[in-house]
C-alpha cells in the first residue's frame, strides 16, 4: 500500500465542526455537501456547493482548486488555484461561512501502522479492492467546546480555588533542564493557527518568543509549554502567578490535561486544552466585537471631525441669509446717520 509521508490536517475554527481537527491522507481531498466528499458539510450549508473545492496533493505541496458559485476565502482573498502553506485560512463559501485552518505534517509511525492494517483488511475482504488513494484515517472526534460565553463568564465569576500544592505536582523541577523533543503542537489565537515540531516553546509578547501573541496584558516571556513523562505542561515564567490552570493559580508548573482551561493573566488571553498537543482560544463576546469592529485612520477621522466642522448644504442657506440681512440693516443704519 502507497502511503503519504505527509497528512493534512484541517482545524475548524468556525462552522458546524467548530473545535474539531480532522486528518486527511488523500491524495485527492473533496470538500462539499455531497455524501461521496471527503469533507462533508451539513445539507443545510447552502452557500457551499455539493463538490465545492478539492485540495490536491502535488508532491510535498498540496493545491486548493475551488469548482463553486460562492467561492471561498483564502486569507481574506477569494482564490479559485492556489498553493496551501501552513496557517492558511479558508473560509468556504464566502464571507459568514465555516471557518477552516490548514496545516499539513509528517504521517507518525502510530498512523502509519494504522494505515496498512486497514489496507490489509480490505485486501483480505476483497482482493479486486483498490487501495489508491489511501483510506481516510481520522483522528477521534474531539467534543466541541462548550459555548464561549459561558466557560468566559465561569473563568471570570467563579471563585479563586486555593493554589495548587507544589507537592502535587510531579513534572520537572525549576533547576532541571527540560530537554527538547520531537512533539507537535499547535495554538490557534483568533483566525492564527501556529503549529510548531518541538518543544519547550516560550509564549508571550516579545518579539523573540516562539509564539508571540499580541494582548496588552502579557509579558515579554510570560509562559512556556513543553513535554515530559508523555504529558504536555505549562510553566510559569511571570514569577508573579498570572497563570491559571482550571482557575487555580500556578505557581510554577502544572500538567496540561484534555478539556483544561488555562487563563495566562486574568484579563486573558484564555485558551482550552483540546488535547494531543492543541490549544484553542476561548475567545469573549467583547474580543470577537473588539477584533471585528473596524479601525479608522487618524486621515480618515480628521476628514470626518473637517467635515462636521463645516455647515450643511440647510446651514449654508441659513448663513448666508443672515448674513445678508446684517449687511442690509448696516447700510440703512448708515444712510440715516448721514441723512
Amino acid at each position: 500500500m502507497n502511503i503519504p509521508d505527509k497528512k493534512v490536517q484541517l482545524v475548524h475554527l468556525n462552522g458546524p465542526f467548530k473545535g474539531e481537527i480532522q486528518d486527511f491522507f488523500e491524495s485527492v481531498i473533496v470538500i462539499g455537501r455531497h455524501p461521496d466528499c471527503q469533507l462533508v458539510f451539513p445539507s443545510d450549508s447552502t452557500a457551499i456547493s455539493r463538490k465545492h473545492a478539492e485540495i490536491r496533493r502535488e508532491g510535498d505541496r498540496f493545491k486548493f482548486l475551488d469548482y463553486s458559485a460562492n467561492g471561498t476565502l483564502i486569507n481574506g482573498i477569494e482564490q479559485k488555484e492556489v498553493f496551501l502553506k501552513d496557517g492558511d485560512v479558508l473560509i468556504i463559501g464566502g464571507e459568514g461561512g465555516p471557518k477552516v485552518s490548514f496545516l499539513s505534517s509528517k504521517v507518525t509511525p502510530e498512523e502509519r501502522e494504522t494505515l496498512a492494517s486497514s489496507g490489509e483488511e480490505k485486501r483480505q475482504q476483497d482482493p479486486g479492492v483498490s487501495l489508491a488513494p489511501p483510506v481516510k484515517v481520522q483522528t477521534p472526534k474531539i467534543e466541541k467546546l462548550s459555548e464561549s460565553v459561558s466557560v468566559a463568564q465561569a473563568l471570570q465569576k467563579s471563585p479563586v480555588i486555593e493554589p495548587l500544592s507544589p507537592s502535587s505536582l510531579k513534572g520537572p523541577r525549576d533547576s532541571e533542564a527540560i530537554p527538547a523533543v520531537n512533539k507537535t503542537f499547535i495554538i490557534q489565537y483568533g483566525a492564527t493557527l501556529t503549529s510548531f515540531k518541538k518543544l519547550p516553546i516560550i509564549i508571550g509578547s516579545g518579539s523573540d518568543c516562539d509564539c508571540t501573541l499580541q494582548h496588552h496584558a502579557l509579558l515579554d516571556h510570560h509562559a512556556q509549554i513543553f513535554f515530559r513523562d508523555n504529558q504536555y505542561w505549562v510553566k510559569d515564567l511571570t514569577g508573579r502567578g498570572l497563570l491559571t490552570v482550571n482557575l487555580r493559580p500556578v505557581q510554577s508548573e502544572s500538567s496540561l490535561q484534555p478539556d483544561t482551561c488555562l487563563a495566562l493573566t486574568p484579563q486573558g488571553p484564555k485558551f482550552q486544552f483540546l488535547g494531543e498537543g492543541r490549544l484553542a482560544e476561548i475567545e469573549t463576546p467583547e474580543e470577537s466585537e473588539k477584533r471585528l469592529k473596524p479601525v479608522q485612520s487618524d486621515k480618515y477621522q480628521q476628514q470626518s471631525r473637517g467635515a462636521s466642522d463645516k455647515p450643511s448644504g440647510g446651514g449654508k442657506k441659513l448663513f448666508w441669509i443672515l448674513s445678508a440681512l446684517v449687511a442690509g440693516l448696516g447700510i440703512s443704519i448708515a444712510v440715516w446717520y448721514f441723512l
